[in-house]
């Protein structure tokens, strides 16, 4: 299918809209829990487009990547871990704060637990995935410190800086917490990249915000409930 179309996304990001999502957060260290990470994280594109990576935030197929990543398309191509393509829809998008909500024709997929107003200090240690053309647009983990919480005036926008060495394709990849909880996304947004061995990420709760979207966290049992029959 053609994932790249002039079209513009239809449905407003004004408008309030609810997902459901698990309770369940990891506490153990990321090493741990990096197997469980894993096939939660897609390369988003195409074979003949500019890739990122996004993130599964629930087990319908919702995830969220970059603005940036999926800019001026309708729909677009996931390759999860294990190689395997699916179908996704663009659904809401903020140019300005570079994120993107997706969702895919599957269910029952794994998802990210998320961490909300989880501001993390400086010094602290932080974590992000992304799906480079190095490694065949496989999941790779990557691992640096918080240099400070910075305000951009021209955006009037908040985000995290930090020391972590990332490539172009881990644009609309997940921050982590040393759990591997998401904290943040990975942002492409010329007006909010950082200087030098810098990187800014979008705090979650921002990016949500910008959206107009709300996580509700729910049983496994009360989500199924809730889905449509």
């Amino acid at each position: 299918f053609d994932v790249r179309t002039p079209e513009k996304v239809r449905e407003s990001p004004h408008r309030p809209m609810s997902l459901n999502t698990g309770f369940r957060m990891f506490s153990a260290h990321i090493s741990q829990n990096y197997p469980a990470i894993r096939p939660a994280i897609v390369a988003v594109g195409s074979d003949d487009a500019d890739r990122g990576t996004g993130f599964f935030i629930n087990d319908d197929g919702y995830a969220l990547t970059s603005a940036s990543v999926v800019q001026g398309a309708r729909n677009v191509q996931l390759t999860d871990a294990t190689g395997a393509k699916h179908r996704a829809r663009v659904i809401r998008i903020n140019l300005t704060r570079d994120v993107a909500l997706i969702k895919a024709d599957i269910s029952d997929n794994r998802f990210m637990p998320v961490v909300l107003d989880a501001w993390k200090g400086a010094g602290e240690t932080i974590y992000a995935v992304g799906t480079p053309k190095t490694t065949n647009y496989k999941p790779t983990l990557t691992k640096g410190t918080v240099s400070h919480t910075r305000y951009n005036v021209a955006t009037g926008y908040t985000f995290i800086q930090a020391d972590i060495h990332t490539l172009p394709e881990f644009n609309g990849g997940p921050l982590m917490d040393e759990a591997g909880n998401v904290i943040g996304i990975a942002t492409g947004n010329a007006a909010e990249r950082g200087e030098g061995a810098f990187n800014r990420f979008v705090p979650l709760d921002e990016a949500l915000d910008s959206l107009n979207l709300t996580l509700i966290k729910t049983t496994r049992s009360q989500r199924r409930q809730a889905a449509p029959q």
